[in-house]
């Protein structure tokens, strides 16, 4: 090859480490002083250099890359192979879409829109014995101590078997005005309608009105009535003057006297159509001339009068004292 120019060589297609190349020795001017003449290999001559690359291509799968430093024009997200998103650091503040998480720790979670549990059990206490859940469309179950206690359903809230609803002292269940609030049993029959009739703060149970009353005694008792009947219709007896304008029922003392044994006096509200019966005998006279004592409680109408009768003309002493009245206090 002596005396052959470089542009006249043969081309290698592929360098190897170990091939070799002439270099030109600056240092070394035993040749002459532009340098000497020397050989190198590849290796040395990579080995030893400093390159930039630019517009080129490692192969990671064959290469290390150890140690390497960035300036700031570097872009510092990092990716793993074959994900698709964003790798997540411990630190950072990400959004996790259609992620599923196992047996997480959440510390102060905010839920921002919605959780959908999609029927699962809500676990509430460290015991794992007290949770809600929606396994049933339309349905919720509580559970407490491992027992399902309560059922919410559409528009119905139940307590389940031996469980109780309480209100604690204090405390009110209140119930819309003049509206019905219905209990029921399990069988939906022998209903029970409550209904708070708001004009006059009263509280109906089915056809039933139940209110507020008082005993309200008369002190001291006031004789109303002390007669020898001559007849045995029905007399009225006024009240008002010793009961109120909401007085309903009355408590009377008989005195019942005769000639003859086996009289009796008879009570009613003013305008019934009861008989002298067995429902309206109040006293009876057990003995001849001899005075028979009893109590009864008589109905009064809306002006507070009842009415009053014997069967015999024979008693000749009836005499009635009120010594109390029932009355309500709305």
């Amino acid at each position: 090859m002596a005396n052959t120019k470089i542009s006249d060589l043969t081309a290698i297609g592929t360098v190897t480490s170990t091939d070799e190349t002439v270099l030109v020795d600056v240092s070394d001017t035993t040749d002459g002083a532009a340098g000497s003449s020397k050989k190198a290999t590849m290796a040395t001559i990579i080995g030893s250099s400093s390159i930039t690359l630019t517009n080129k291509t490692i192969d990671g799968d064959n290469n290390t890359i150890s140690n390497l430093a960035h300036g700031s024009e570097v872009d510092n997200t990092t990716t793993s192979h074959g994900a698709t998103g964003a790798v997540v650091g411990t630190t950072n503040s990400q959004t996790l879409t259609n992620k599923t998480l196992t047996t997480p720790t959440l510390t102060t979670a905010v839920v921002a829109t919605s959780l959908d549990m999609n029927g699962t059990r809500l676990i509430l206490d460290a015991n794992a014995n007290t949770s809600i859940t929606a396994d049933t469309d339309d349905q919720i179950d509580i559970e407490l101590a491992g027992a399902d206690d309560f059922k919410i359903t559409a528009n119905l809230f139940e307590a389940l078997s031996g469980s109780t609803i309480a209100a604690a002292s204090g405390a009110e269940i209140r119930m819309p005005n003049n509206e019905a609030f219905t209990s029921r049993n399990a069988a939906d029959s022998a209903n029970l309608d409550l209904i708070n009739a708001n004009a006059s703060d009263q509280t109906e149970l089915g056809q039933n009105g139940v209110r507020a009353t008082r005993f309200v005694p008369v002190t001291p008792p006031v004789l109303k009535v002390d007669i020898n009947p001559s007849a045995t219709a029905w007399v009225d007896v006024d009240v008002s003057g010793q009961t109120s304008s909401t007085a309903y029922a009355a408590s009377i003392r008989v005195e019942v006297r005769s000639t003859t044994a086996g009289r009796i006096a008879f009570l009613r509200k003013n305008g019934d159509s009861d008989a002298q019966d067995t429902t309206t005998q109040v006293g009876r006279s057990t003995l001849s001339s001899i005075s028979n004592l009893s109590s009864a409680v008589v109905e009064l109408d809306t002006s507070q009068v009842f009415e009053q009768s014997v069967n015999n003309a024979e008693v000749d002493v009836l005499r009635l004292i009120i010594d109390g009245f029932w009355e309500y206090v709305d």
